[in-house]
């Protein structure tokens, strides 16, 4: 990438290459610190697909939960967006416990779980949740 020195006493901006520029394929590509930047190739690769997973926390606030895989325990949790539910029509929400069918994209943040079909919706654990009492006014 190249950097704008604006503290010059010249009216003119200095530009200072501080990263090499790679070219191939008739395309221009910038070298970041660990990756590749390719003008035009914005979508996201698809790592792994078929992944079977479970809900284990869900932000209602955010649209957002975390999927935790059945087949590598120990990884990391997944990110996953309600926007990316395929399968429900009419309430694209995630409940702790449901069990998920996903594919894994890297994005810049990490990994991603997306075209995600719940296959068991487990509401069941939805009424065991302690209620929250409320205020009486004094």
């Amino acid at each position: 990438m190249e950097e704008t020195n604006t503290d010059s006493t010249v009216c003119e901006p200095v530009i200072l290459r501080t990263k090499p520029v790679i070219r191939g394929n008739n395309r221009a590509a910038f070298r970041g610190n660990n990756q590749r930047i390719i003008p035009g190739s914005n979508e996201p690769a698809i790592l792994e697909k078929g992944i079977k997973g479970t809900v284990v926390t869900v932000n209602r606030m955010e649209y957002c939960a975390f999927i935790k895989r059945k087949d590598k325990i120990e990884s990391r949790d997944i990110f996953a967006r309600e926007a990316s539910i395929l399968n429900e029509i009419h309430q694209k929400q995630f409940f702790v416990a449901d069990t998920c069918k996903f594919d894994i994209i890297k994005t810049q943040r990490g990994v991603e779980a997306v075209n995600v079909k719940i296959e068991e919706h487990n509401i069941n654990s939805i009424s065991k949740l302690p209620k929250i009492p409320k205020k009486r006014k004094q």
